[in-house]
């Protein structure tokens, strides 16, 4: 197995500071060196881990598979492969995504339609078991060389609610990332046995920041980086509950920007409490915040300031049982480093964890955040190490800590 990437899995039982080292203990791993785009999903029965690996290369072309495997207490199950191709969009924002909607597991990933740079659609694949997949066709609708991705997957009914980025309408030369002639829009279909039609619900939005979706009691509702004429990018709640026809502004920090940062927002529910999370470099707001609504995303509470100057963002985040959320980003401290914080509505915040030193360029991707189910506060981190001989994934398994501060 020594071909196989070195995958860290670490049982933190106390709370970390984010002056303290990050003590992981090295499992038997199930990827390959160079293996990119983490993702993570869990179920009743578990967590599953989805990432991107290479597998041969050439001047002209670059082969990779995406594979998961199942966690089994503290070590990875044999890697399953649900696709290998040429023409994957492989990169370090705009990931595959997986998800179960209780009957069915779900895969997206990113394959190229064109010549061009941004020429690629989305693909779907399903399965009964995570086991044997089956490709399914493409999730937007429409047969233009453009851009199509950050994917957000949440189960809906006896379906799958998709939200993405759709680049159609910006139809410009091949690397005209974000100049076409058009905006970025954001789509939705439900996915069932078959992909539905999709649907425009936002015309104009940040055209590479990642989305991120939850159900509420009332159903599911998005969270995406807007983007007006004046160029200001602000996070906004969008709901099923009013056809995702009036968005909702999380927090108007007034970040203005000529170009996209490449740095969405995080959002998770339980029932109709919601919690988010997000990065803005907007004057005197620099860091990563967090809000919660109480009443399913209609409206947002004051931001809760979870990091200053030193944030870098990529956040993600997860709901604890006890309705507090537990965030993770990364941070230029220590000369890049991964941090963990719990915060309450109330305001209360645990101390800052330190999950893992980490390169805080973007080879190191988005980390991912998932509860494991039935553990009370034990979370799952995964992430993406560079800069060493084992460059390539890793993942923990980590005690949040209790609220500390009033």
């Amino acid at each position: 197995m020594s071909h196989l990437l070195n995958i860290g899995i670490g049982l933190f039982l106390a709370c970390l500071t984010a002056g303290d080292s990050s003590a992981i203990e090295l499992e038997p791993p199930p990827a390959r060196p160079g293996s990119l785009a983490p993702f993570l999903a869990t179920t009743e029965d578990g967590a599953m881990l989805s990432w991107l690996e290479p597998v041969a290369s050439s001047p002209d072309t670059k082969t990779y598979r995406l594979q998961v495997a199942r966690l089994d207490g503290s070590t990875w199950s044999d890697p399953v492969t649900i696709v290998q191709r040429s023409d994957f969009f492989a990169n370090w924002a705009d990931v595959p995504t997986i998800s179960h909607d209780g009957t069915r597991w779900l895969a997206t990933w990113l394959q190229m339609s064109g010549p061009g740079t941004y020429s690629y659609d989305i693909a779907v694949a399903n399965s009964p078991d995570g086991l044997s997949w089956t490709h399914m066709g493409t999730l937007n609708d429409d047969r233009t060389m453009t851009e199509h991705g950050f994917v957000s997957l949440v189960p809906d009914g006896d379906a799958t609610r998709a939200f993405w980025l759709d680049g159609r309408e910006m139809s410009a030369g091949s690397d005209s990332h974000g100049h076409g002639s058009g905006a970025m829009t954001l789509r939705t279909a439900l996915i069932s046995d078959t992909i539905g039609e999709s649907s425009v619900i936002d015309e104009m939005v940040c055209e590479c920041c990642p989305t991120s979706a939850t159900m509420t009691a009332e159903g599911p509702i998005v969270l995406v980086r807007n983007r007006t004429g004046e160029e200001v990018r602000d996070i906004e709640c969008l709901r099923s509950q009013d056809d995702f026809s009036s968005p909702v502004m999380v927090y108007e920090d007034n970040w203005t920007i000529a170009g996209c940062p490449v740095n969405g927002p995080a959002v998770e529910a339980k029932y109709n409490l919601v919690a988010a999370a997000w990065y803005t470099a907007a004057p005197e707001r620099r860091g990563v915040w967090a809000t919660f609504s109480d009443d399913a995303g209609a409206t947002f509470g004051t931001p809760i300031q979870l990091d200053g100057e030193d944030a870098i963002g990529r956040v993600d985040l997860v709901m604890l049982e006890d309705g507090r959320a537990a965030i993770c980003w990364l941070s230029s401290r220590d000369d890049g480093s991964l941090l963990l914080r719990t915060v309450h509505r109330s305001g209360r915040m645990g101390e800052v964890q330190s999950l893992a030193s980490i390169d805080s360029g973007r080879r190191s991707g988005v980390p991912r955040l998932a509860a494991l189910p039935g553990t009370g506060d034990r979370l799952l981190a995964a992430w993406t190490s560079v800069g060493d001989e084992s460059h390539g994934l890793r993942t923990a398994i980590v005690d949040a800590c209790p609220d500390a501060t009033p």
